[in-house]
């Protein structure tokens, strides 16, 4: 991915929906409450519409998945229907409103 720099960390990334959606983890500069965050990672979500395109720049999940802490291991069912994470210790699952 191209949207990372020298400071930011993306780890736990899942491929899905044969390799055209990615979720991850990460340090990114702001978090979704829009606080430079340099140590907590939040939730994030990047598309394409092809495997030979590039990715669009990611989305934040915003405050259904990202409240105040570090979120981890972002993980997707095989349905795409649910988001687990690890937060503080706690495993979390988020459910999708659409597809």
């Amino acid at each position: 991915m191209s949207y990372c720099s020298v400071h930011t960390v993306v780890s736990s990334a899942t491929r899905i929906s044969r390799g055209l959606e990615i979720v991850f983890s990460s340090n990114r500069p702001f978090d979704s409450y829009g606080q430079k965050s340099i140590v907590l990672q939040d939730v994030y979500r990047s598309t394409r519409h092809s495997t030979f395109q590039r990715w669009s720049p990611p989305v934040n999940l915003g405050d259904n998945v990202n409240s105040p802490g570090s979120k981890t291991r972002a993980t997707m069912s095989s349905d795409r229907k649910r988001l687990y994470f690890g937060r503080d210790g706690d495993i979390y699952m988020s459910k999708r409103r659409h597809l």
